[in-house]
């Protein structure tokens, strides 16, 4: 277990952080990636489906703004609302291996081997 421990604590010292500027920079770029590859994935998606890239109950450019601005949300605010998710889940779990740790030191101080 301290193996694990020591592992961990090295990986955090190595781990490397955006800056804000950074993070800024890969948010636009995931959009830009989200923006173009939605639709050409969907035009690939259409001329399977219906025979044409771009759908015959729209015009060109609708369609094609509609396609990007999915994409851009896609691959600009959906990794940012994921990392969110991901670091809430990390906060919940170190604090769960706080309390767990403190529980056993209880078990080992107290008599009987129980909190409380």
């Amino acid at each position: 277990m301290l193996e694990l421990r020591a592992m961990a604590d090295e990986l955090v010292k190595i781990a490397v952080r955006l800056t804000q500027e950074e993070k800024r920079r890969q948010a636009a770029q995931f959009a830009l990636l989200g923006g173009v590859s939605i639709p050409a994935i969907s035009a690939l998606a259409n001329k399977f489906e219906v025979g044409r890239i771009v759908p015959p109950w729209t015009t060109g450019p609708k369609w094609l703004a509609s396609q990007a601005a999915k994409g851009m949300v896609i691959g600009g605010v959906m990794p940012v609302i994921r990392h969110q998710i991901e670091r809430e889940i990390q906060e919940d779990a170190k604090e769960r291996l706080r309390r767990e740790r403190i529980s056993r030191t209880l078990k080992r101080v107290l008599p009987g081997g129980e909190p409380g």
